[in-house]
């Protein structure tokens, strides 16, 4: 996890260096190699979010001059969403990159909950009938999808101001090269 946020927030801090905690360091605890630590500039933030117009302004350069460095969806770490790994081995396609992880997400899901065999069909019936039929199209008959980076864990809680630049900061990026509206 310490590997995966250091090198999510160093892909993002290249593309937007001035709204990222930066990240210094990861490493192992040398007496106990199960545990590890992540470092970054202090930076004091304030609990409250930027405007509406700040906001897109910082996605719209996020993701119009990101570039995925294989040419594919994924990444080169693994990151995690909480808990539930993401599985981020580079693929060509948008569709299987998200079936993969949509597979992968109902599977640790049932690893806290329980089996379902009921949702295990549903599952592969979604991806079969609904992800085919809305993500192939983007990549097939000529179109192309050009994979950007993204932040996998985008919400409220995961962006706020910098008492001291005035800035939004966002953190806790889970990133991975993907569809732009993923």
């Amino acid at each position: 996890m310490a590997e995966g946020e250091y090198e999510s927030q160093k892909a993002l801090a290249a593309i937007i260096p001035g709204n990222v905690a930066h990240p210094i360091a990861w490493g192992m605890f040398e007496e106990d190699k199960s545990k590890a630590f992540y470092m970054t500039r202090f930076r004091e933030l304030h609990d409250c979010q930027p405007t509406l117009v700040e906001f897109l302004a910082i996605m719209k350069k996020f993701h119009q001059t990101s570039v995925s460095p294989t040419g594919k969806f994924g990444f080169h770490v693994t990151t995690y969403n909480g808990p539930p790994k993401m599985v981020n081995d580079w693929t060509n396609s948008w569709e299987e990159y998200f079936a993969r992880q949509f597979r992968s997400d109902i599977s640790f899901l049932q690893t806290v909950y329980g089996e379902d065999a009921e949702l295990v069909d549903l599952t592969e019936a979604f991806i079969q009938k609904v992800v085919a039929r809305l993500l192939r199209p983007l990549q097939t008959g000529g179109r192309n999808i050009k994979p950007t980076l993204c932040h996998g864990d985008l919400w409220d809680g995961n962006v706020q101001i910098d008492v001291n630049t005035k800035q939004p900061i966002i953190f806790d990026s889970c990133a991975f090269y993907g569809h732009n509206e993923s």
